[in-house]
């Protein structure tokens, strides 16, 4: 399968939960630029109603966060997990998740072309 430039979410191509193939699928990026495929789903971002600087979404499972703004070498950079939503708005670069919300600080507006939530991430070059 090759696919374009862009994010693919799990529900953009049709990938399951689960999936159980008893064939190799290959996935291939088109061009040099960066492909990602992610378990991540599109989420709704709205700014916290106590510390401007921090976006929320409902969101289960959360293992990683990533900043996808921009690449150094192809790798995107990890937001730091921190203990406290207090410390999440004190903190630009972080997340804190709790009872299946997940905050966000990247110093400015968060969407689903800036941060990835995932439970895992593949980036094809």
């Amino acid at each position: 399968i090759v696919l374009k430039n862009g994010i693919y979410r799990r529900n953009d191509i049709g990938i399951p939960n689960a999936l159980n193939l008893s064939k190799s699928i290959n996935l291939i990026g088109e061009s040099k630029n960066n492909v990602i495929v992610t378990t991540s789903d599109s989420l709704s971002w709205s700014q916290n109603s106590t510390y401007n600087n921090v976006y929320q979404a409902s969101r289960s499972a959360v293992v990683t966060v990533f900043d996808i703004r921009e690449s150094k070498n192809g790798i995107y950079s990890k937001l730091n997990r921190v203990d406290s939503l207090l410390e999440c708005a004190n903190t630009i670069g972080s997340y804190y998740y709790a009872s299946n919300v997940i905050y966000v600080n990247i110093g400015e507006e968060v969407t689903n072309n800036n941060v990835l939530c995932s439970l895992s991430i593949t980036i094809f070059l």
